[in-house]
């Protein structure tokens, strides 16, 4: 697997459109269930407002970033830009800088479906081994806003591929290995299992002490109950990085 994953990344890192034509079935007994109905935005048992997650102020999350500083930018993901901000522990209200906790606040430019589909999806998830969603604004139309825990070290594709001090030890890269695991594991035992369909090395988001955390969930899709066959009929993803049975069933 260690010696896969720099070979993952230097193939490409351009995401396949979603629109993309493809079929994909598990052999599993049942009836069939088509992916493209169960997308987390679309799913009727994946609605908004979900009670498990904070609903923020847009001017909440203003004092928390100070504006939107430019020297608090962390970079981007997916579609929105990432800035670093701090909120209360306990009640997640807005806190001074460097005080509380800190947290990521993407911002995106409109309301997208991937935004939807994040919230929906991520939001109900809890398991050490997968981001946390800490809430989500969007009374500031047309922009929308997603607040992570943060992340202090970023995501695995930076330490195999970025510019570091030092590459990771071959015991944390196995621990980071089995985090992934045991995230996914999660997601899929789930009565309604989460599909992440874009999991990579920049996905792989690493906290202060290197435990891994399945982020980027904006491709996701909720799967079927356990004894459907599964039909994907869209491909997302990234060239390199997805599964060799996807790209021969296209």
């Amino acid at each position: 697997m260690f010696f896969l994953m720099p070979i993952i990344l230097i193939l490409s890192n351009s995401p396949i459109s979603a629109d993309a034509d493809s079929k994909l079935s598990n052999s599993s007994k049942g009836n069939t269930t088509n992916a493209s109905d169960t997308i987390g935005a679309d799913n009727k048992h994946f609605t908004i407002p979900i009670p498990s997650i904070k609903v923020f102020k847009f001017d909440d999350l203003k004092f928390a970033t100070r504006n939107f500083r430019q020297d608090l930018l962390l970079g981007r993901e997916g579609f929105g830009q990432v800035f670093l901000g701090w909120v209360d522990k306990n009640t997640f209200t807005p806190s001074t800088e460097g005080s509380g906790i800190a947290v990521a606040v993407t911002r995106y430019s409109e309301v997208r479906p991937e935004w939807k589909t994040v919230v929906t999806v991520l939001g109900r998830l809890a398991h050490p081994n997968v981001i946390r969603l800490l809430g989500y604004s969007n009374d500031k139309k047309p922009q929308s806003f997603l607040v992570y825990e943060h992340m202090q070290n970023q995501n695995f594709g930076h330490f195999l591929f970025g510019d570091v001090a030092g590459p990771l030890s071959w015991g944390t890269r196995l621990m980071i290995m089995i985090g992934v695991a045991r995230g996914l594991a999660y997601m899929h035992s789930l009565k309604d299992q989460v599909i992440h369909r874009d999991l990579k090395p920049s996905n792989i988001l690493l906290d202060e002490d290197f435990n891994a955390k399945l982020g980027a969930f904006e491709w996701a899709r909720i799967g079927p109950e356990t004894g459907e066959t599964y039909i994907i009929t869209s491909l997302a993803g990234t060239l390199g990085c997805l599964d060799p049975e996807s790209l021969a069933s296209k």
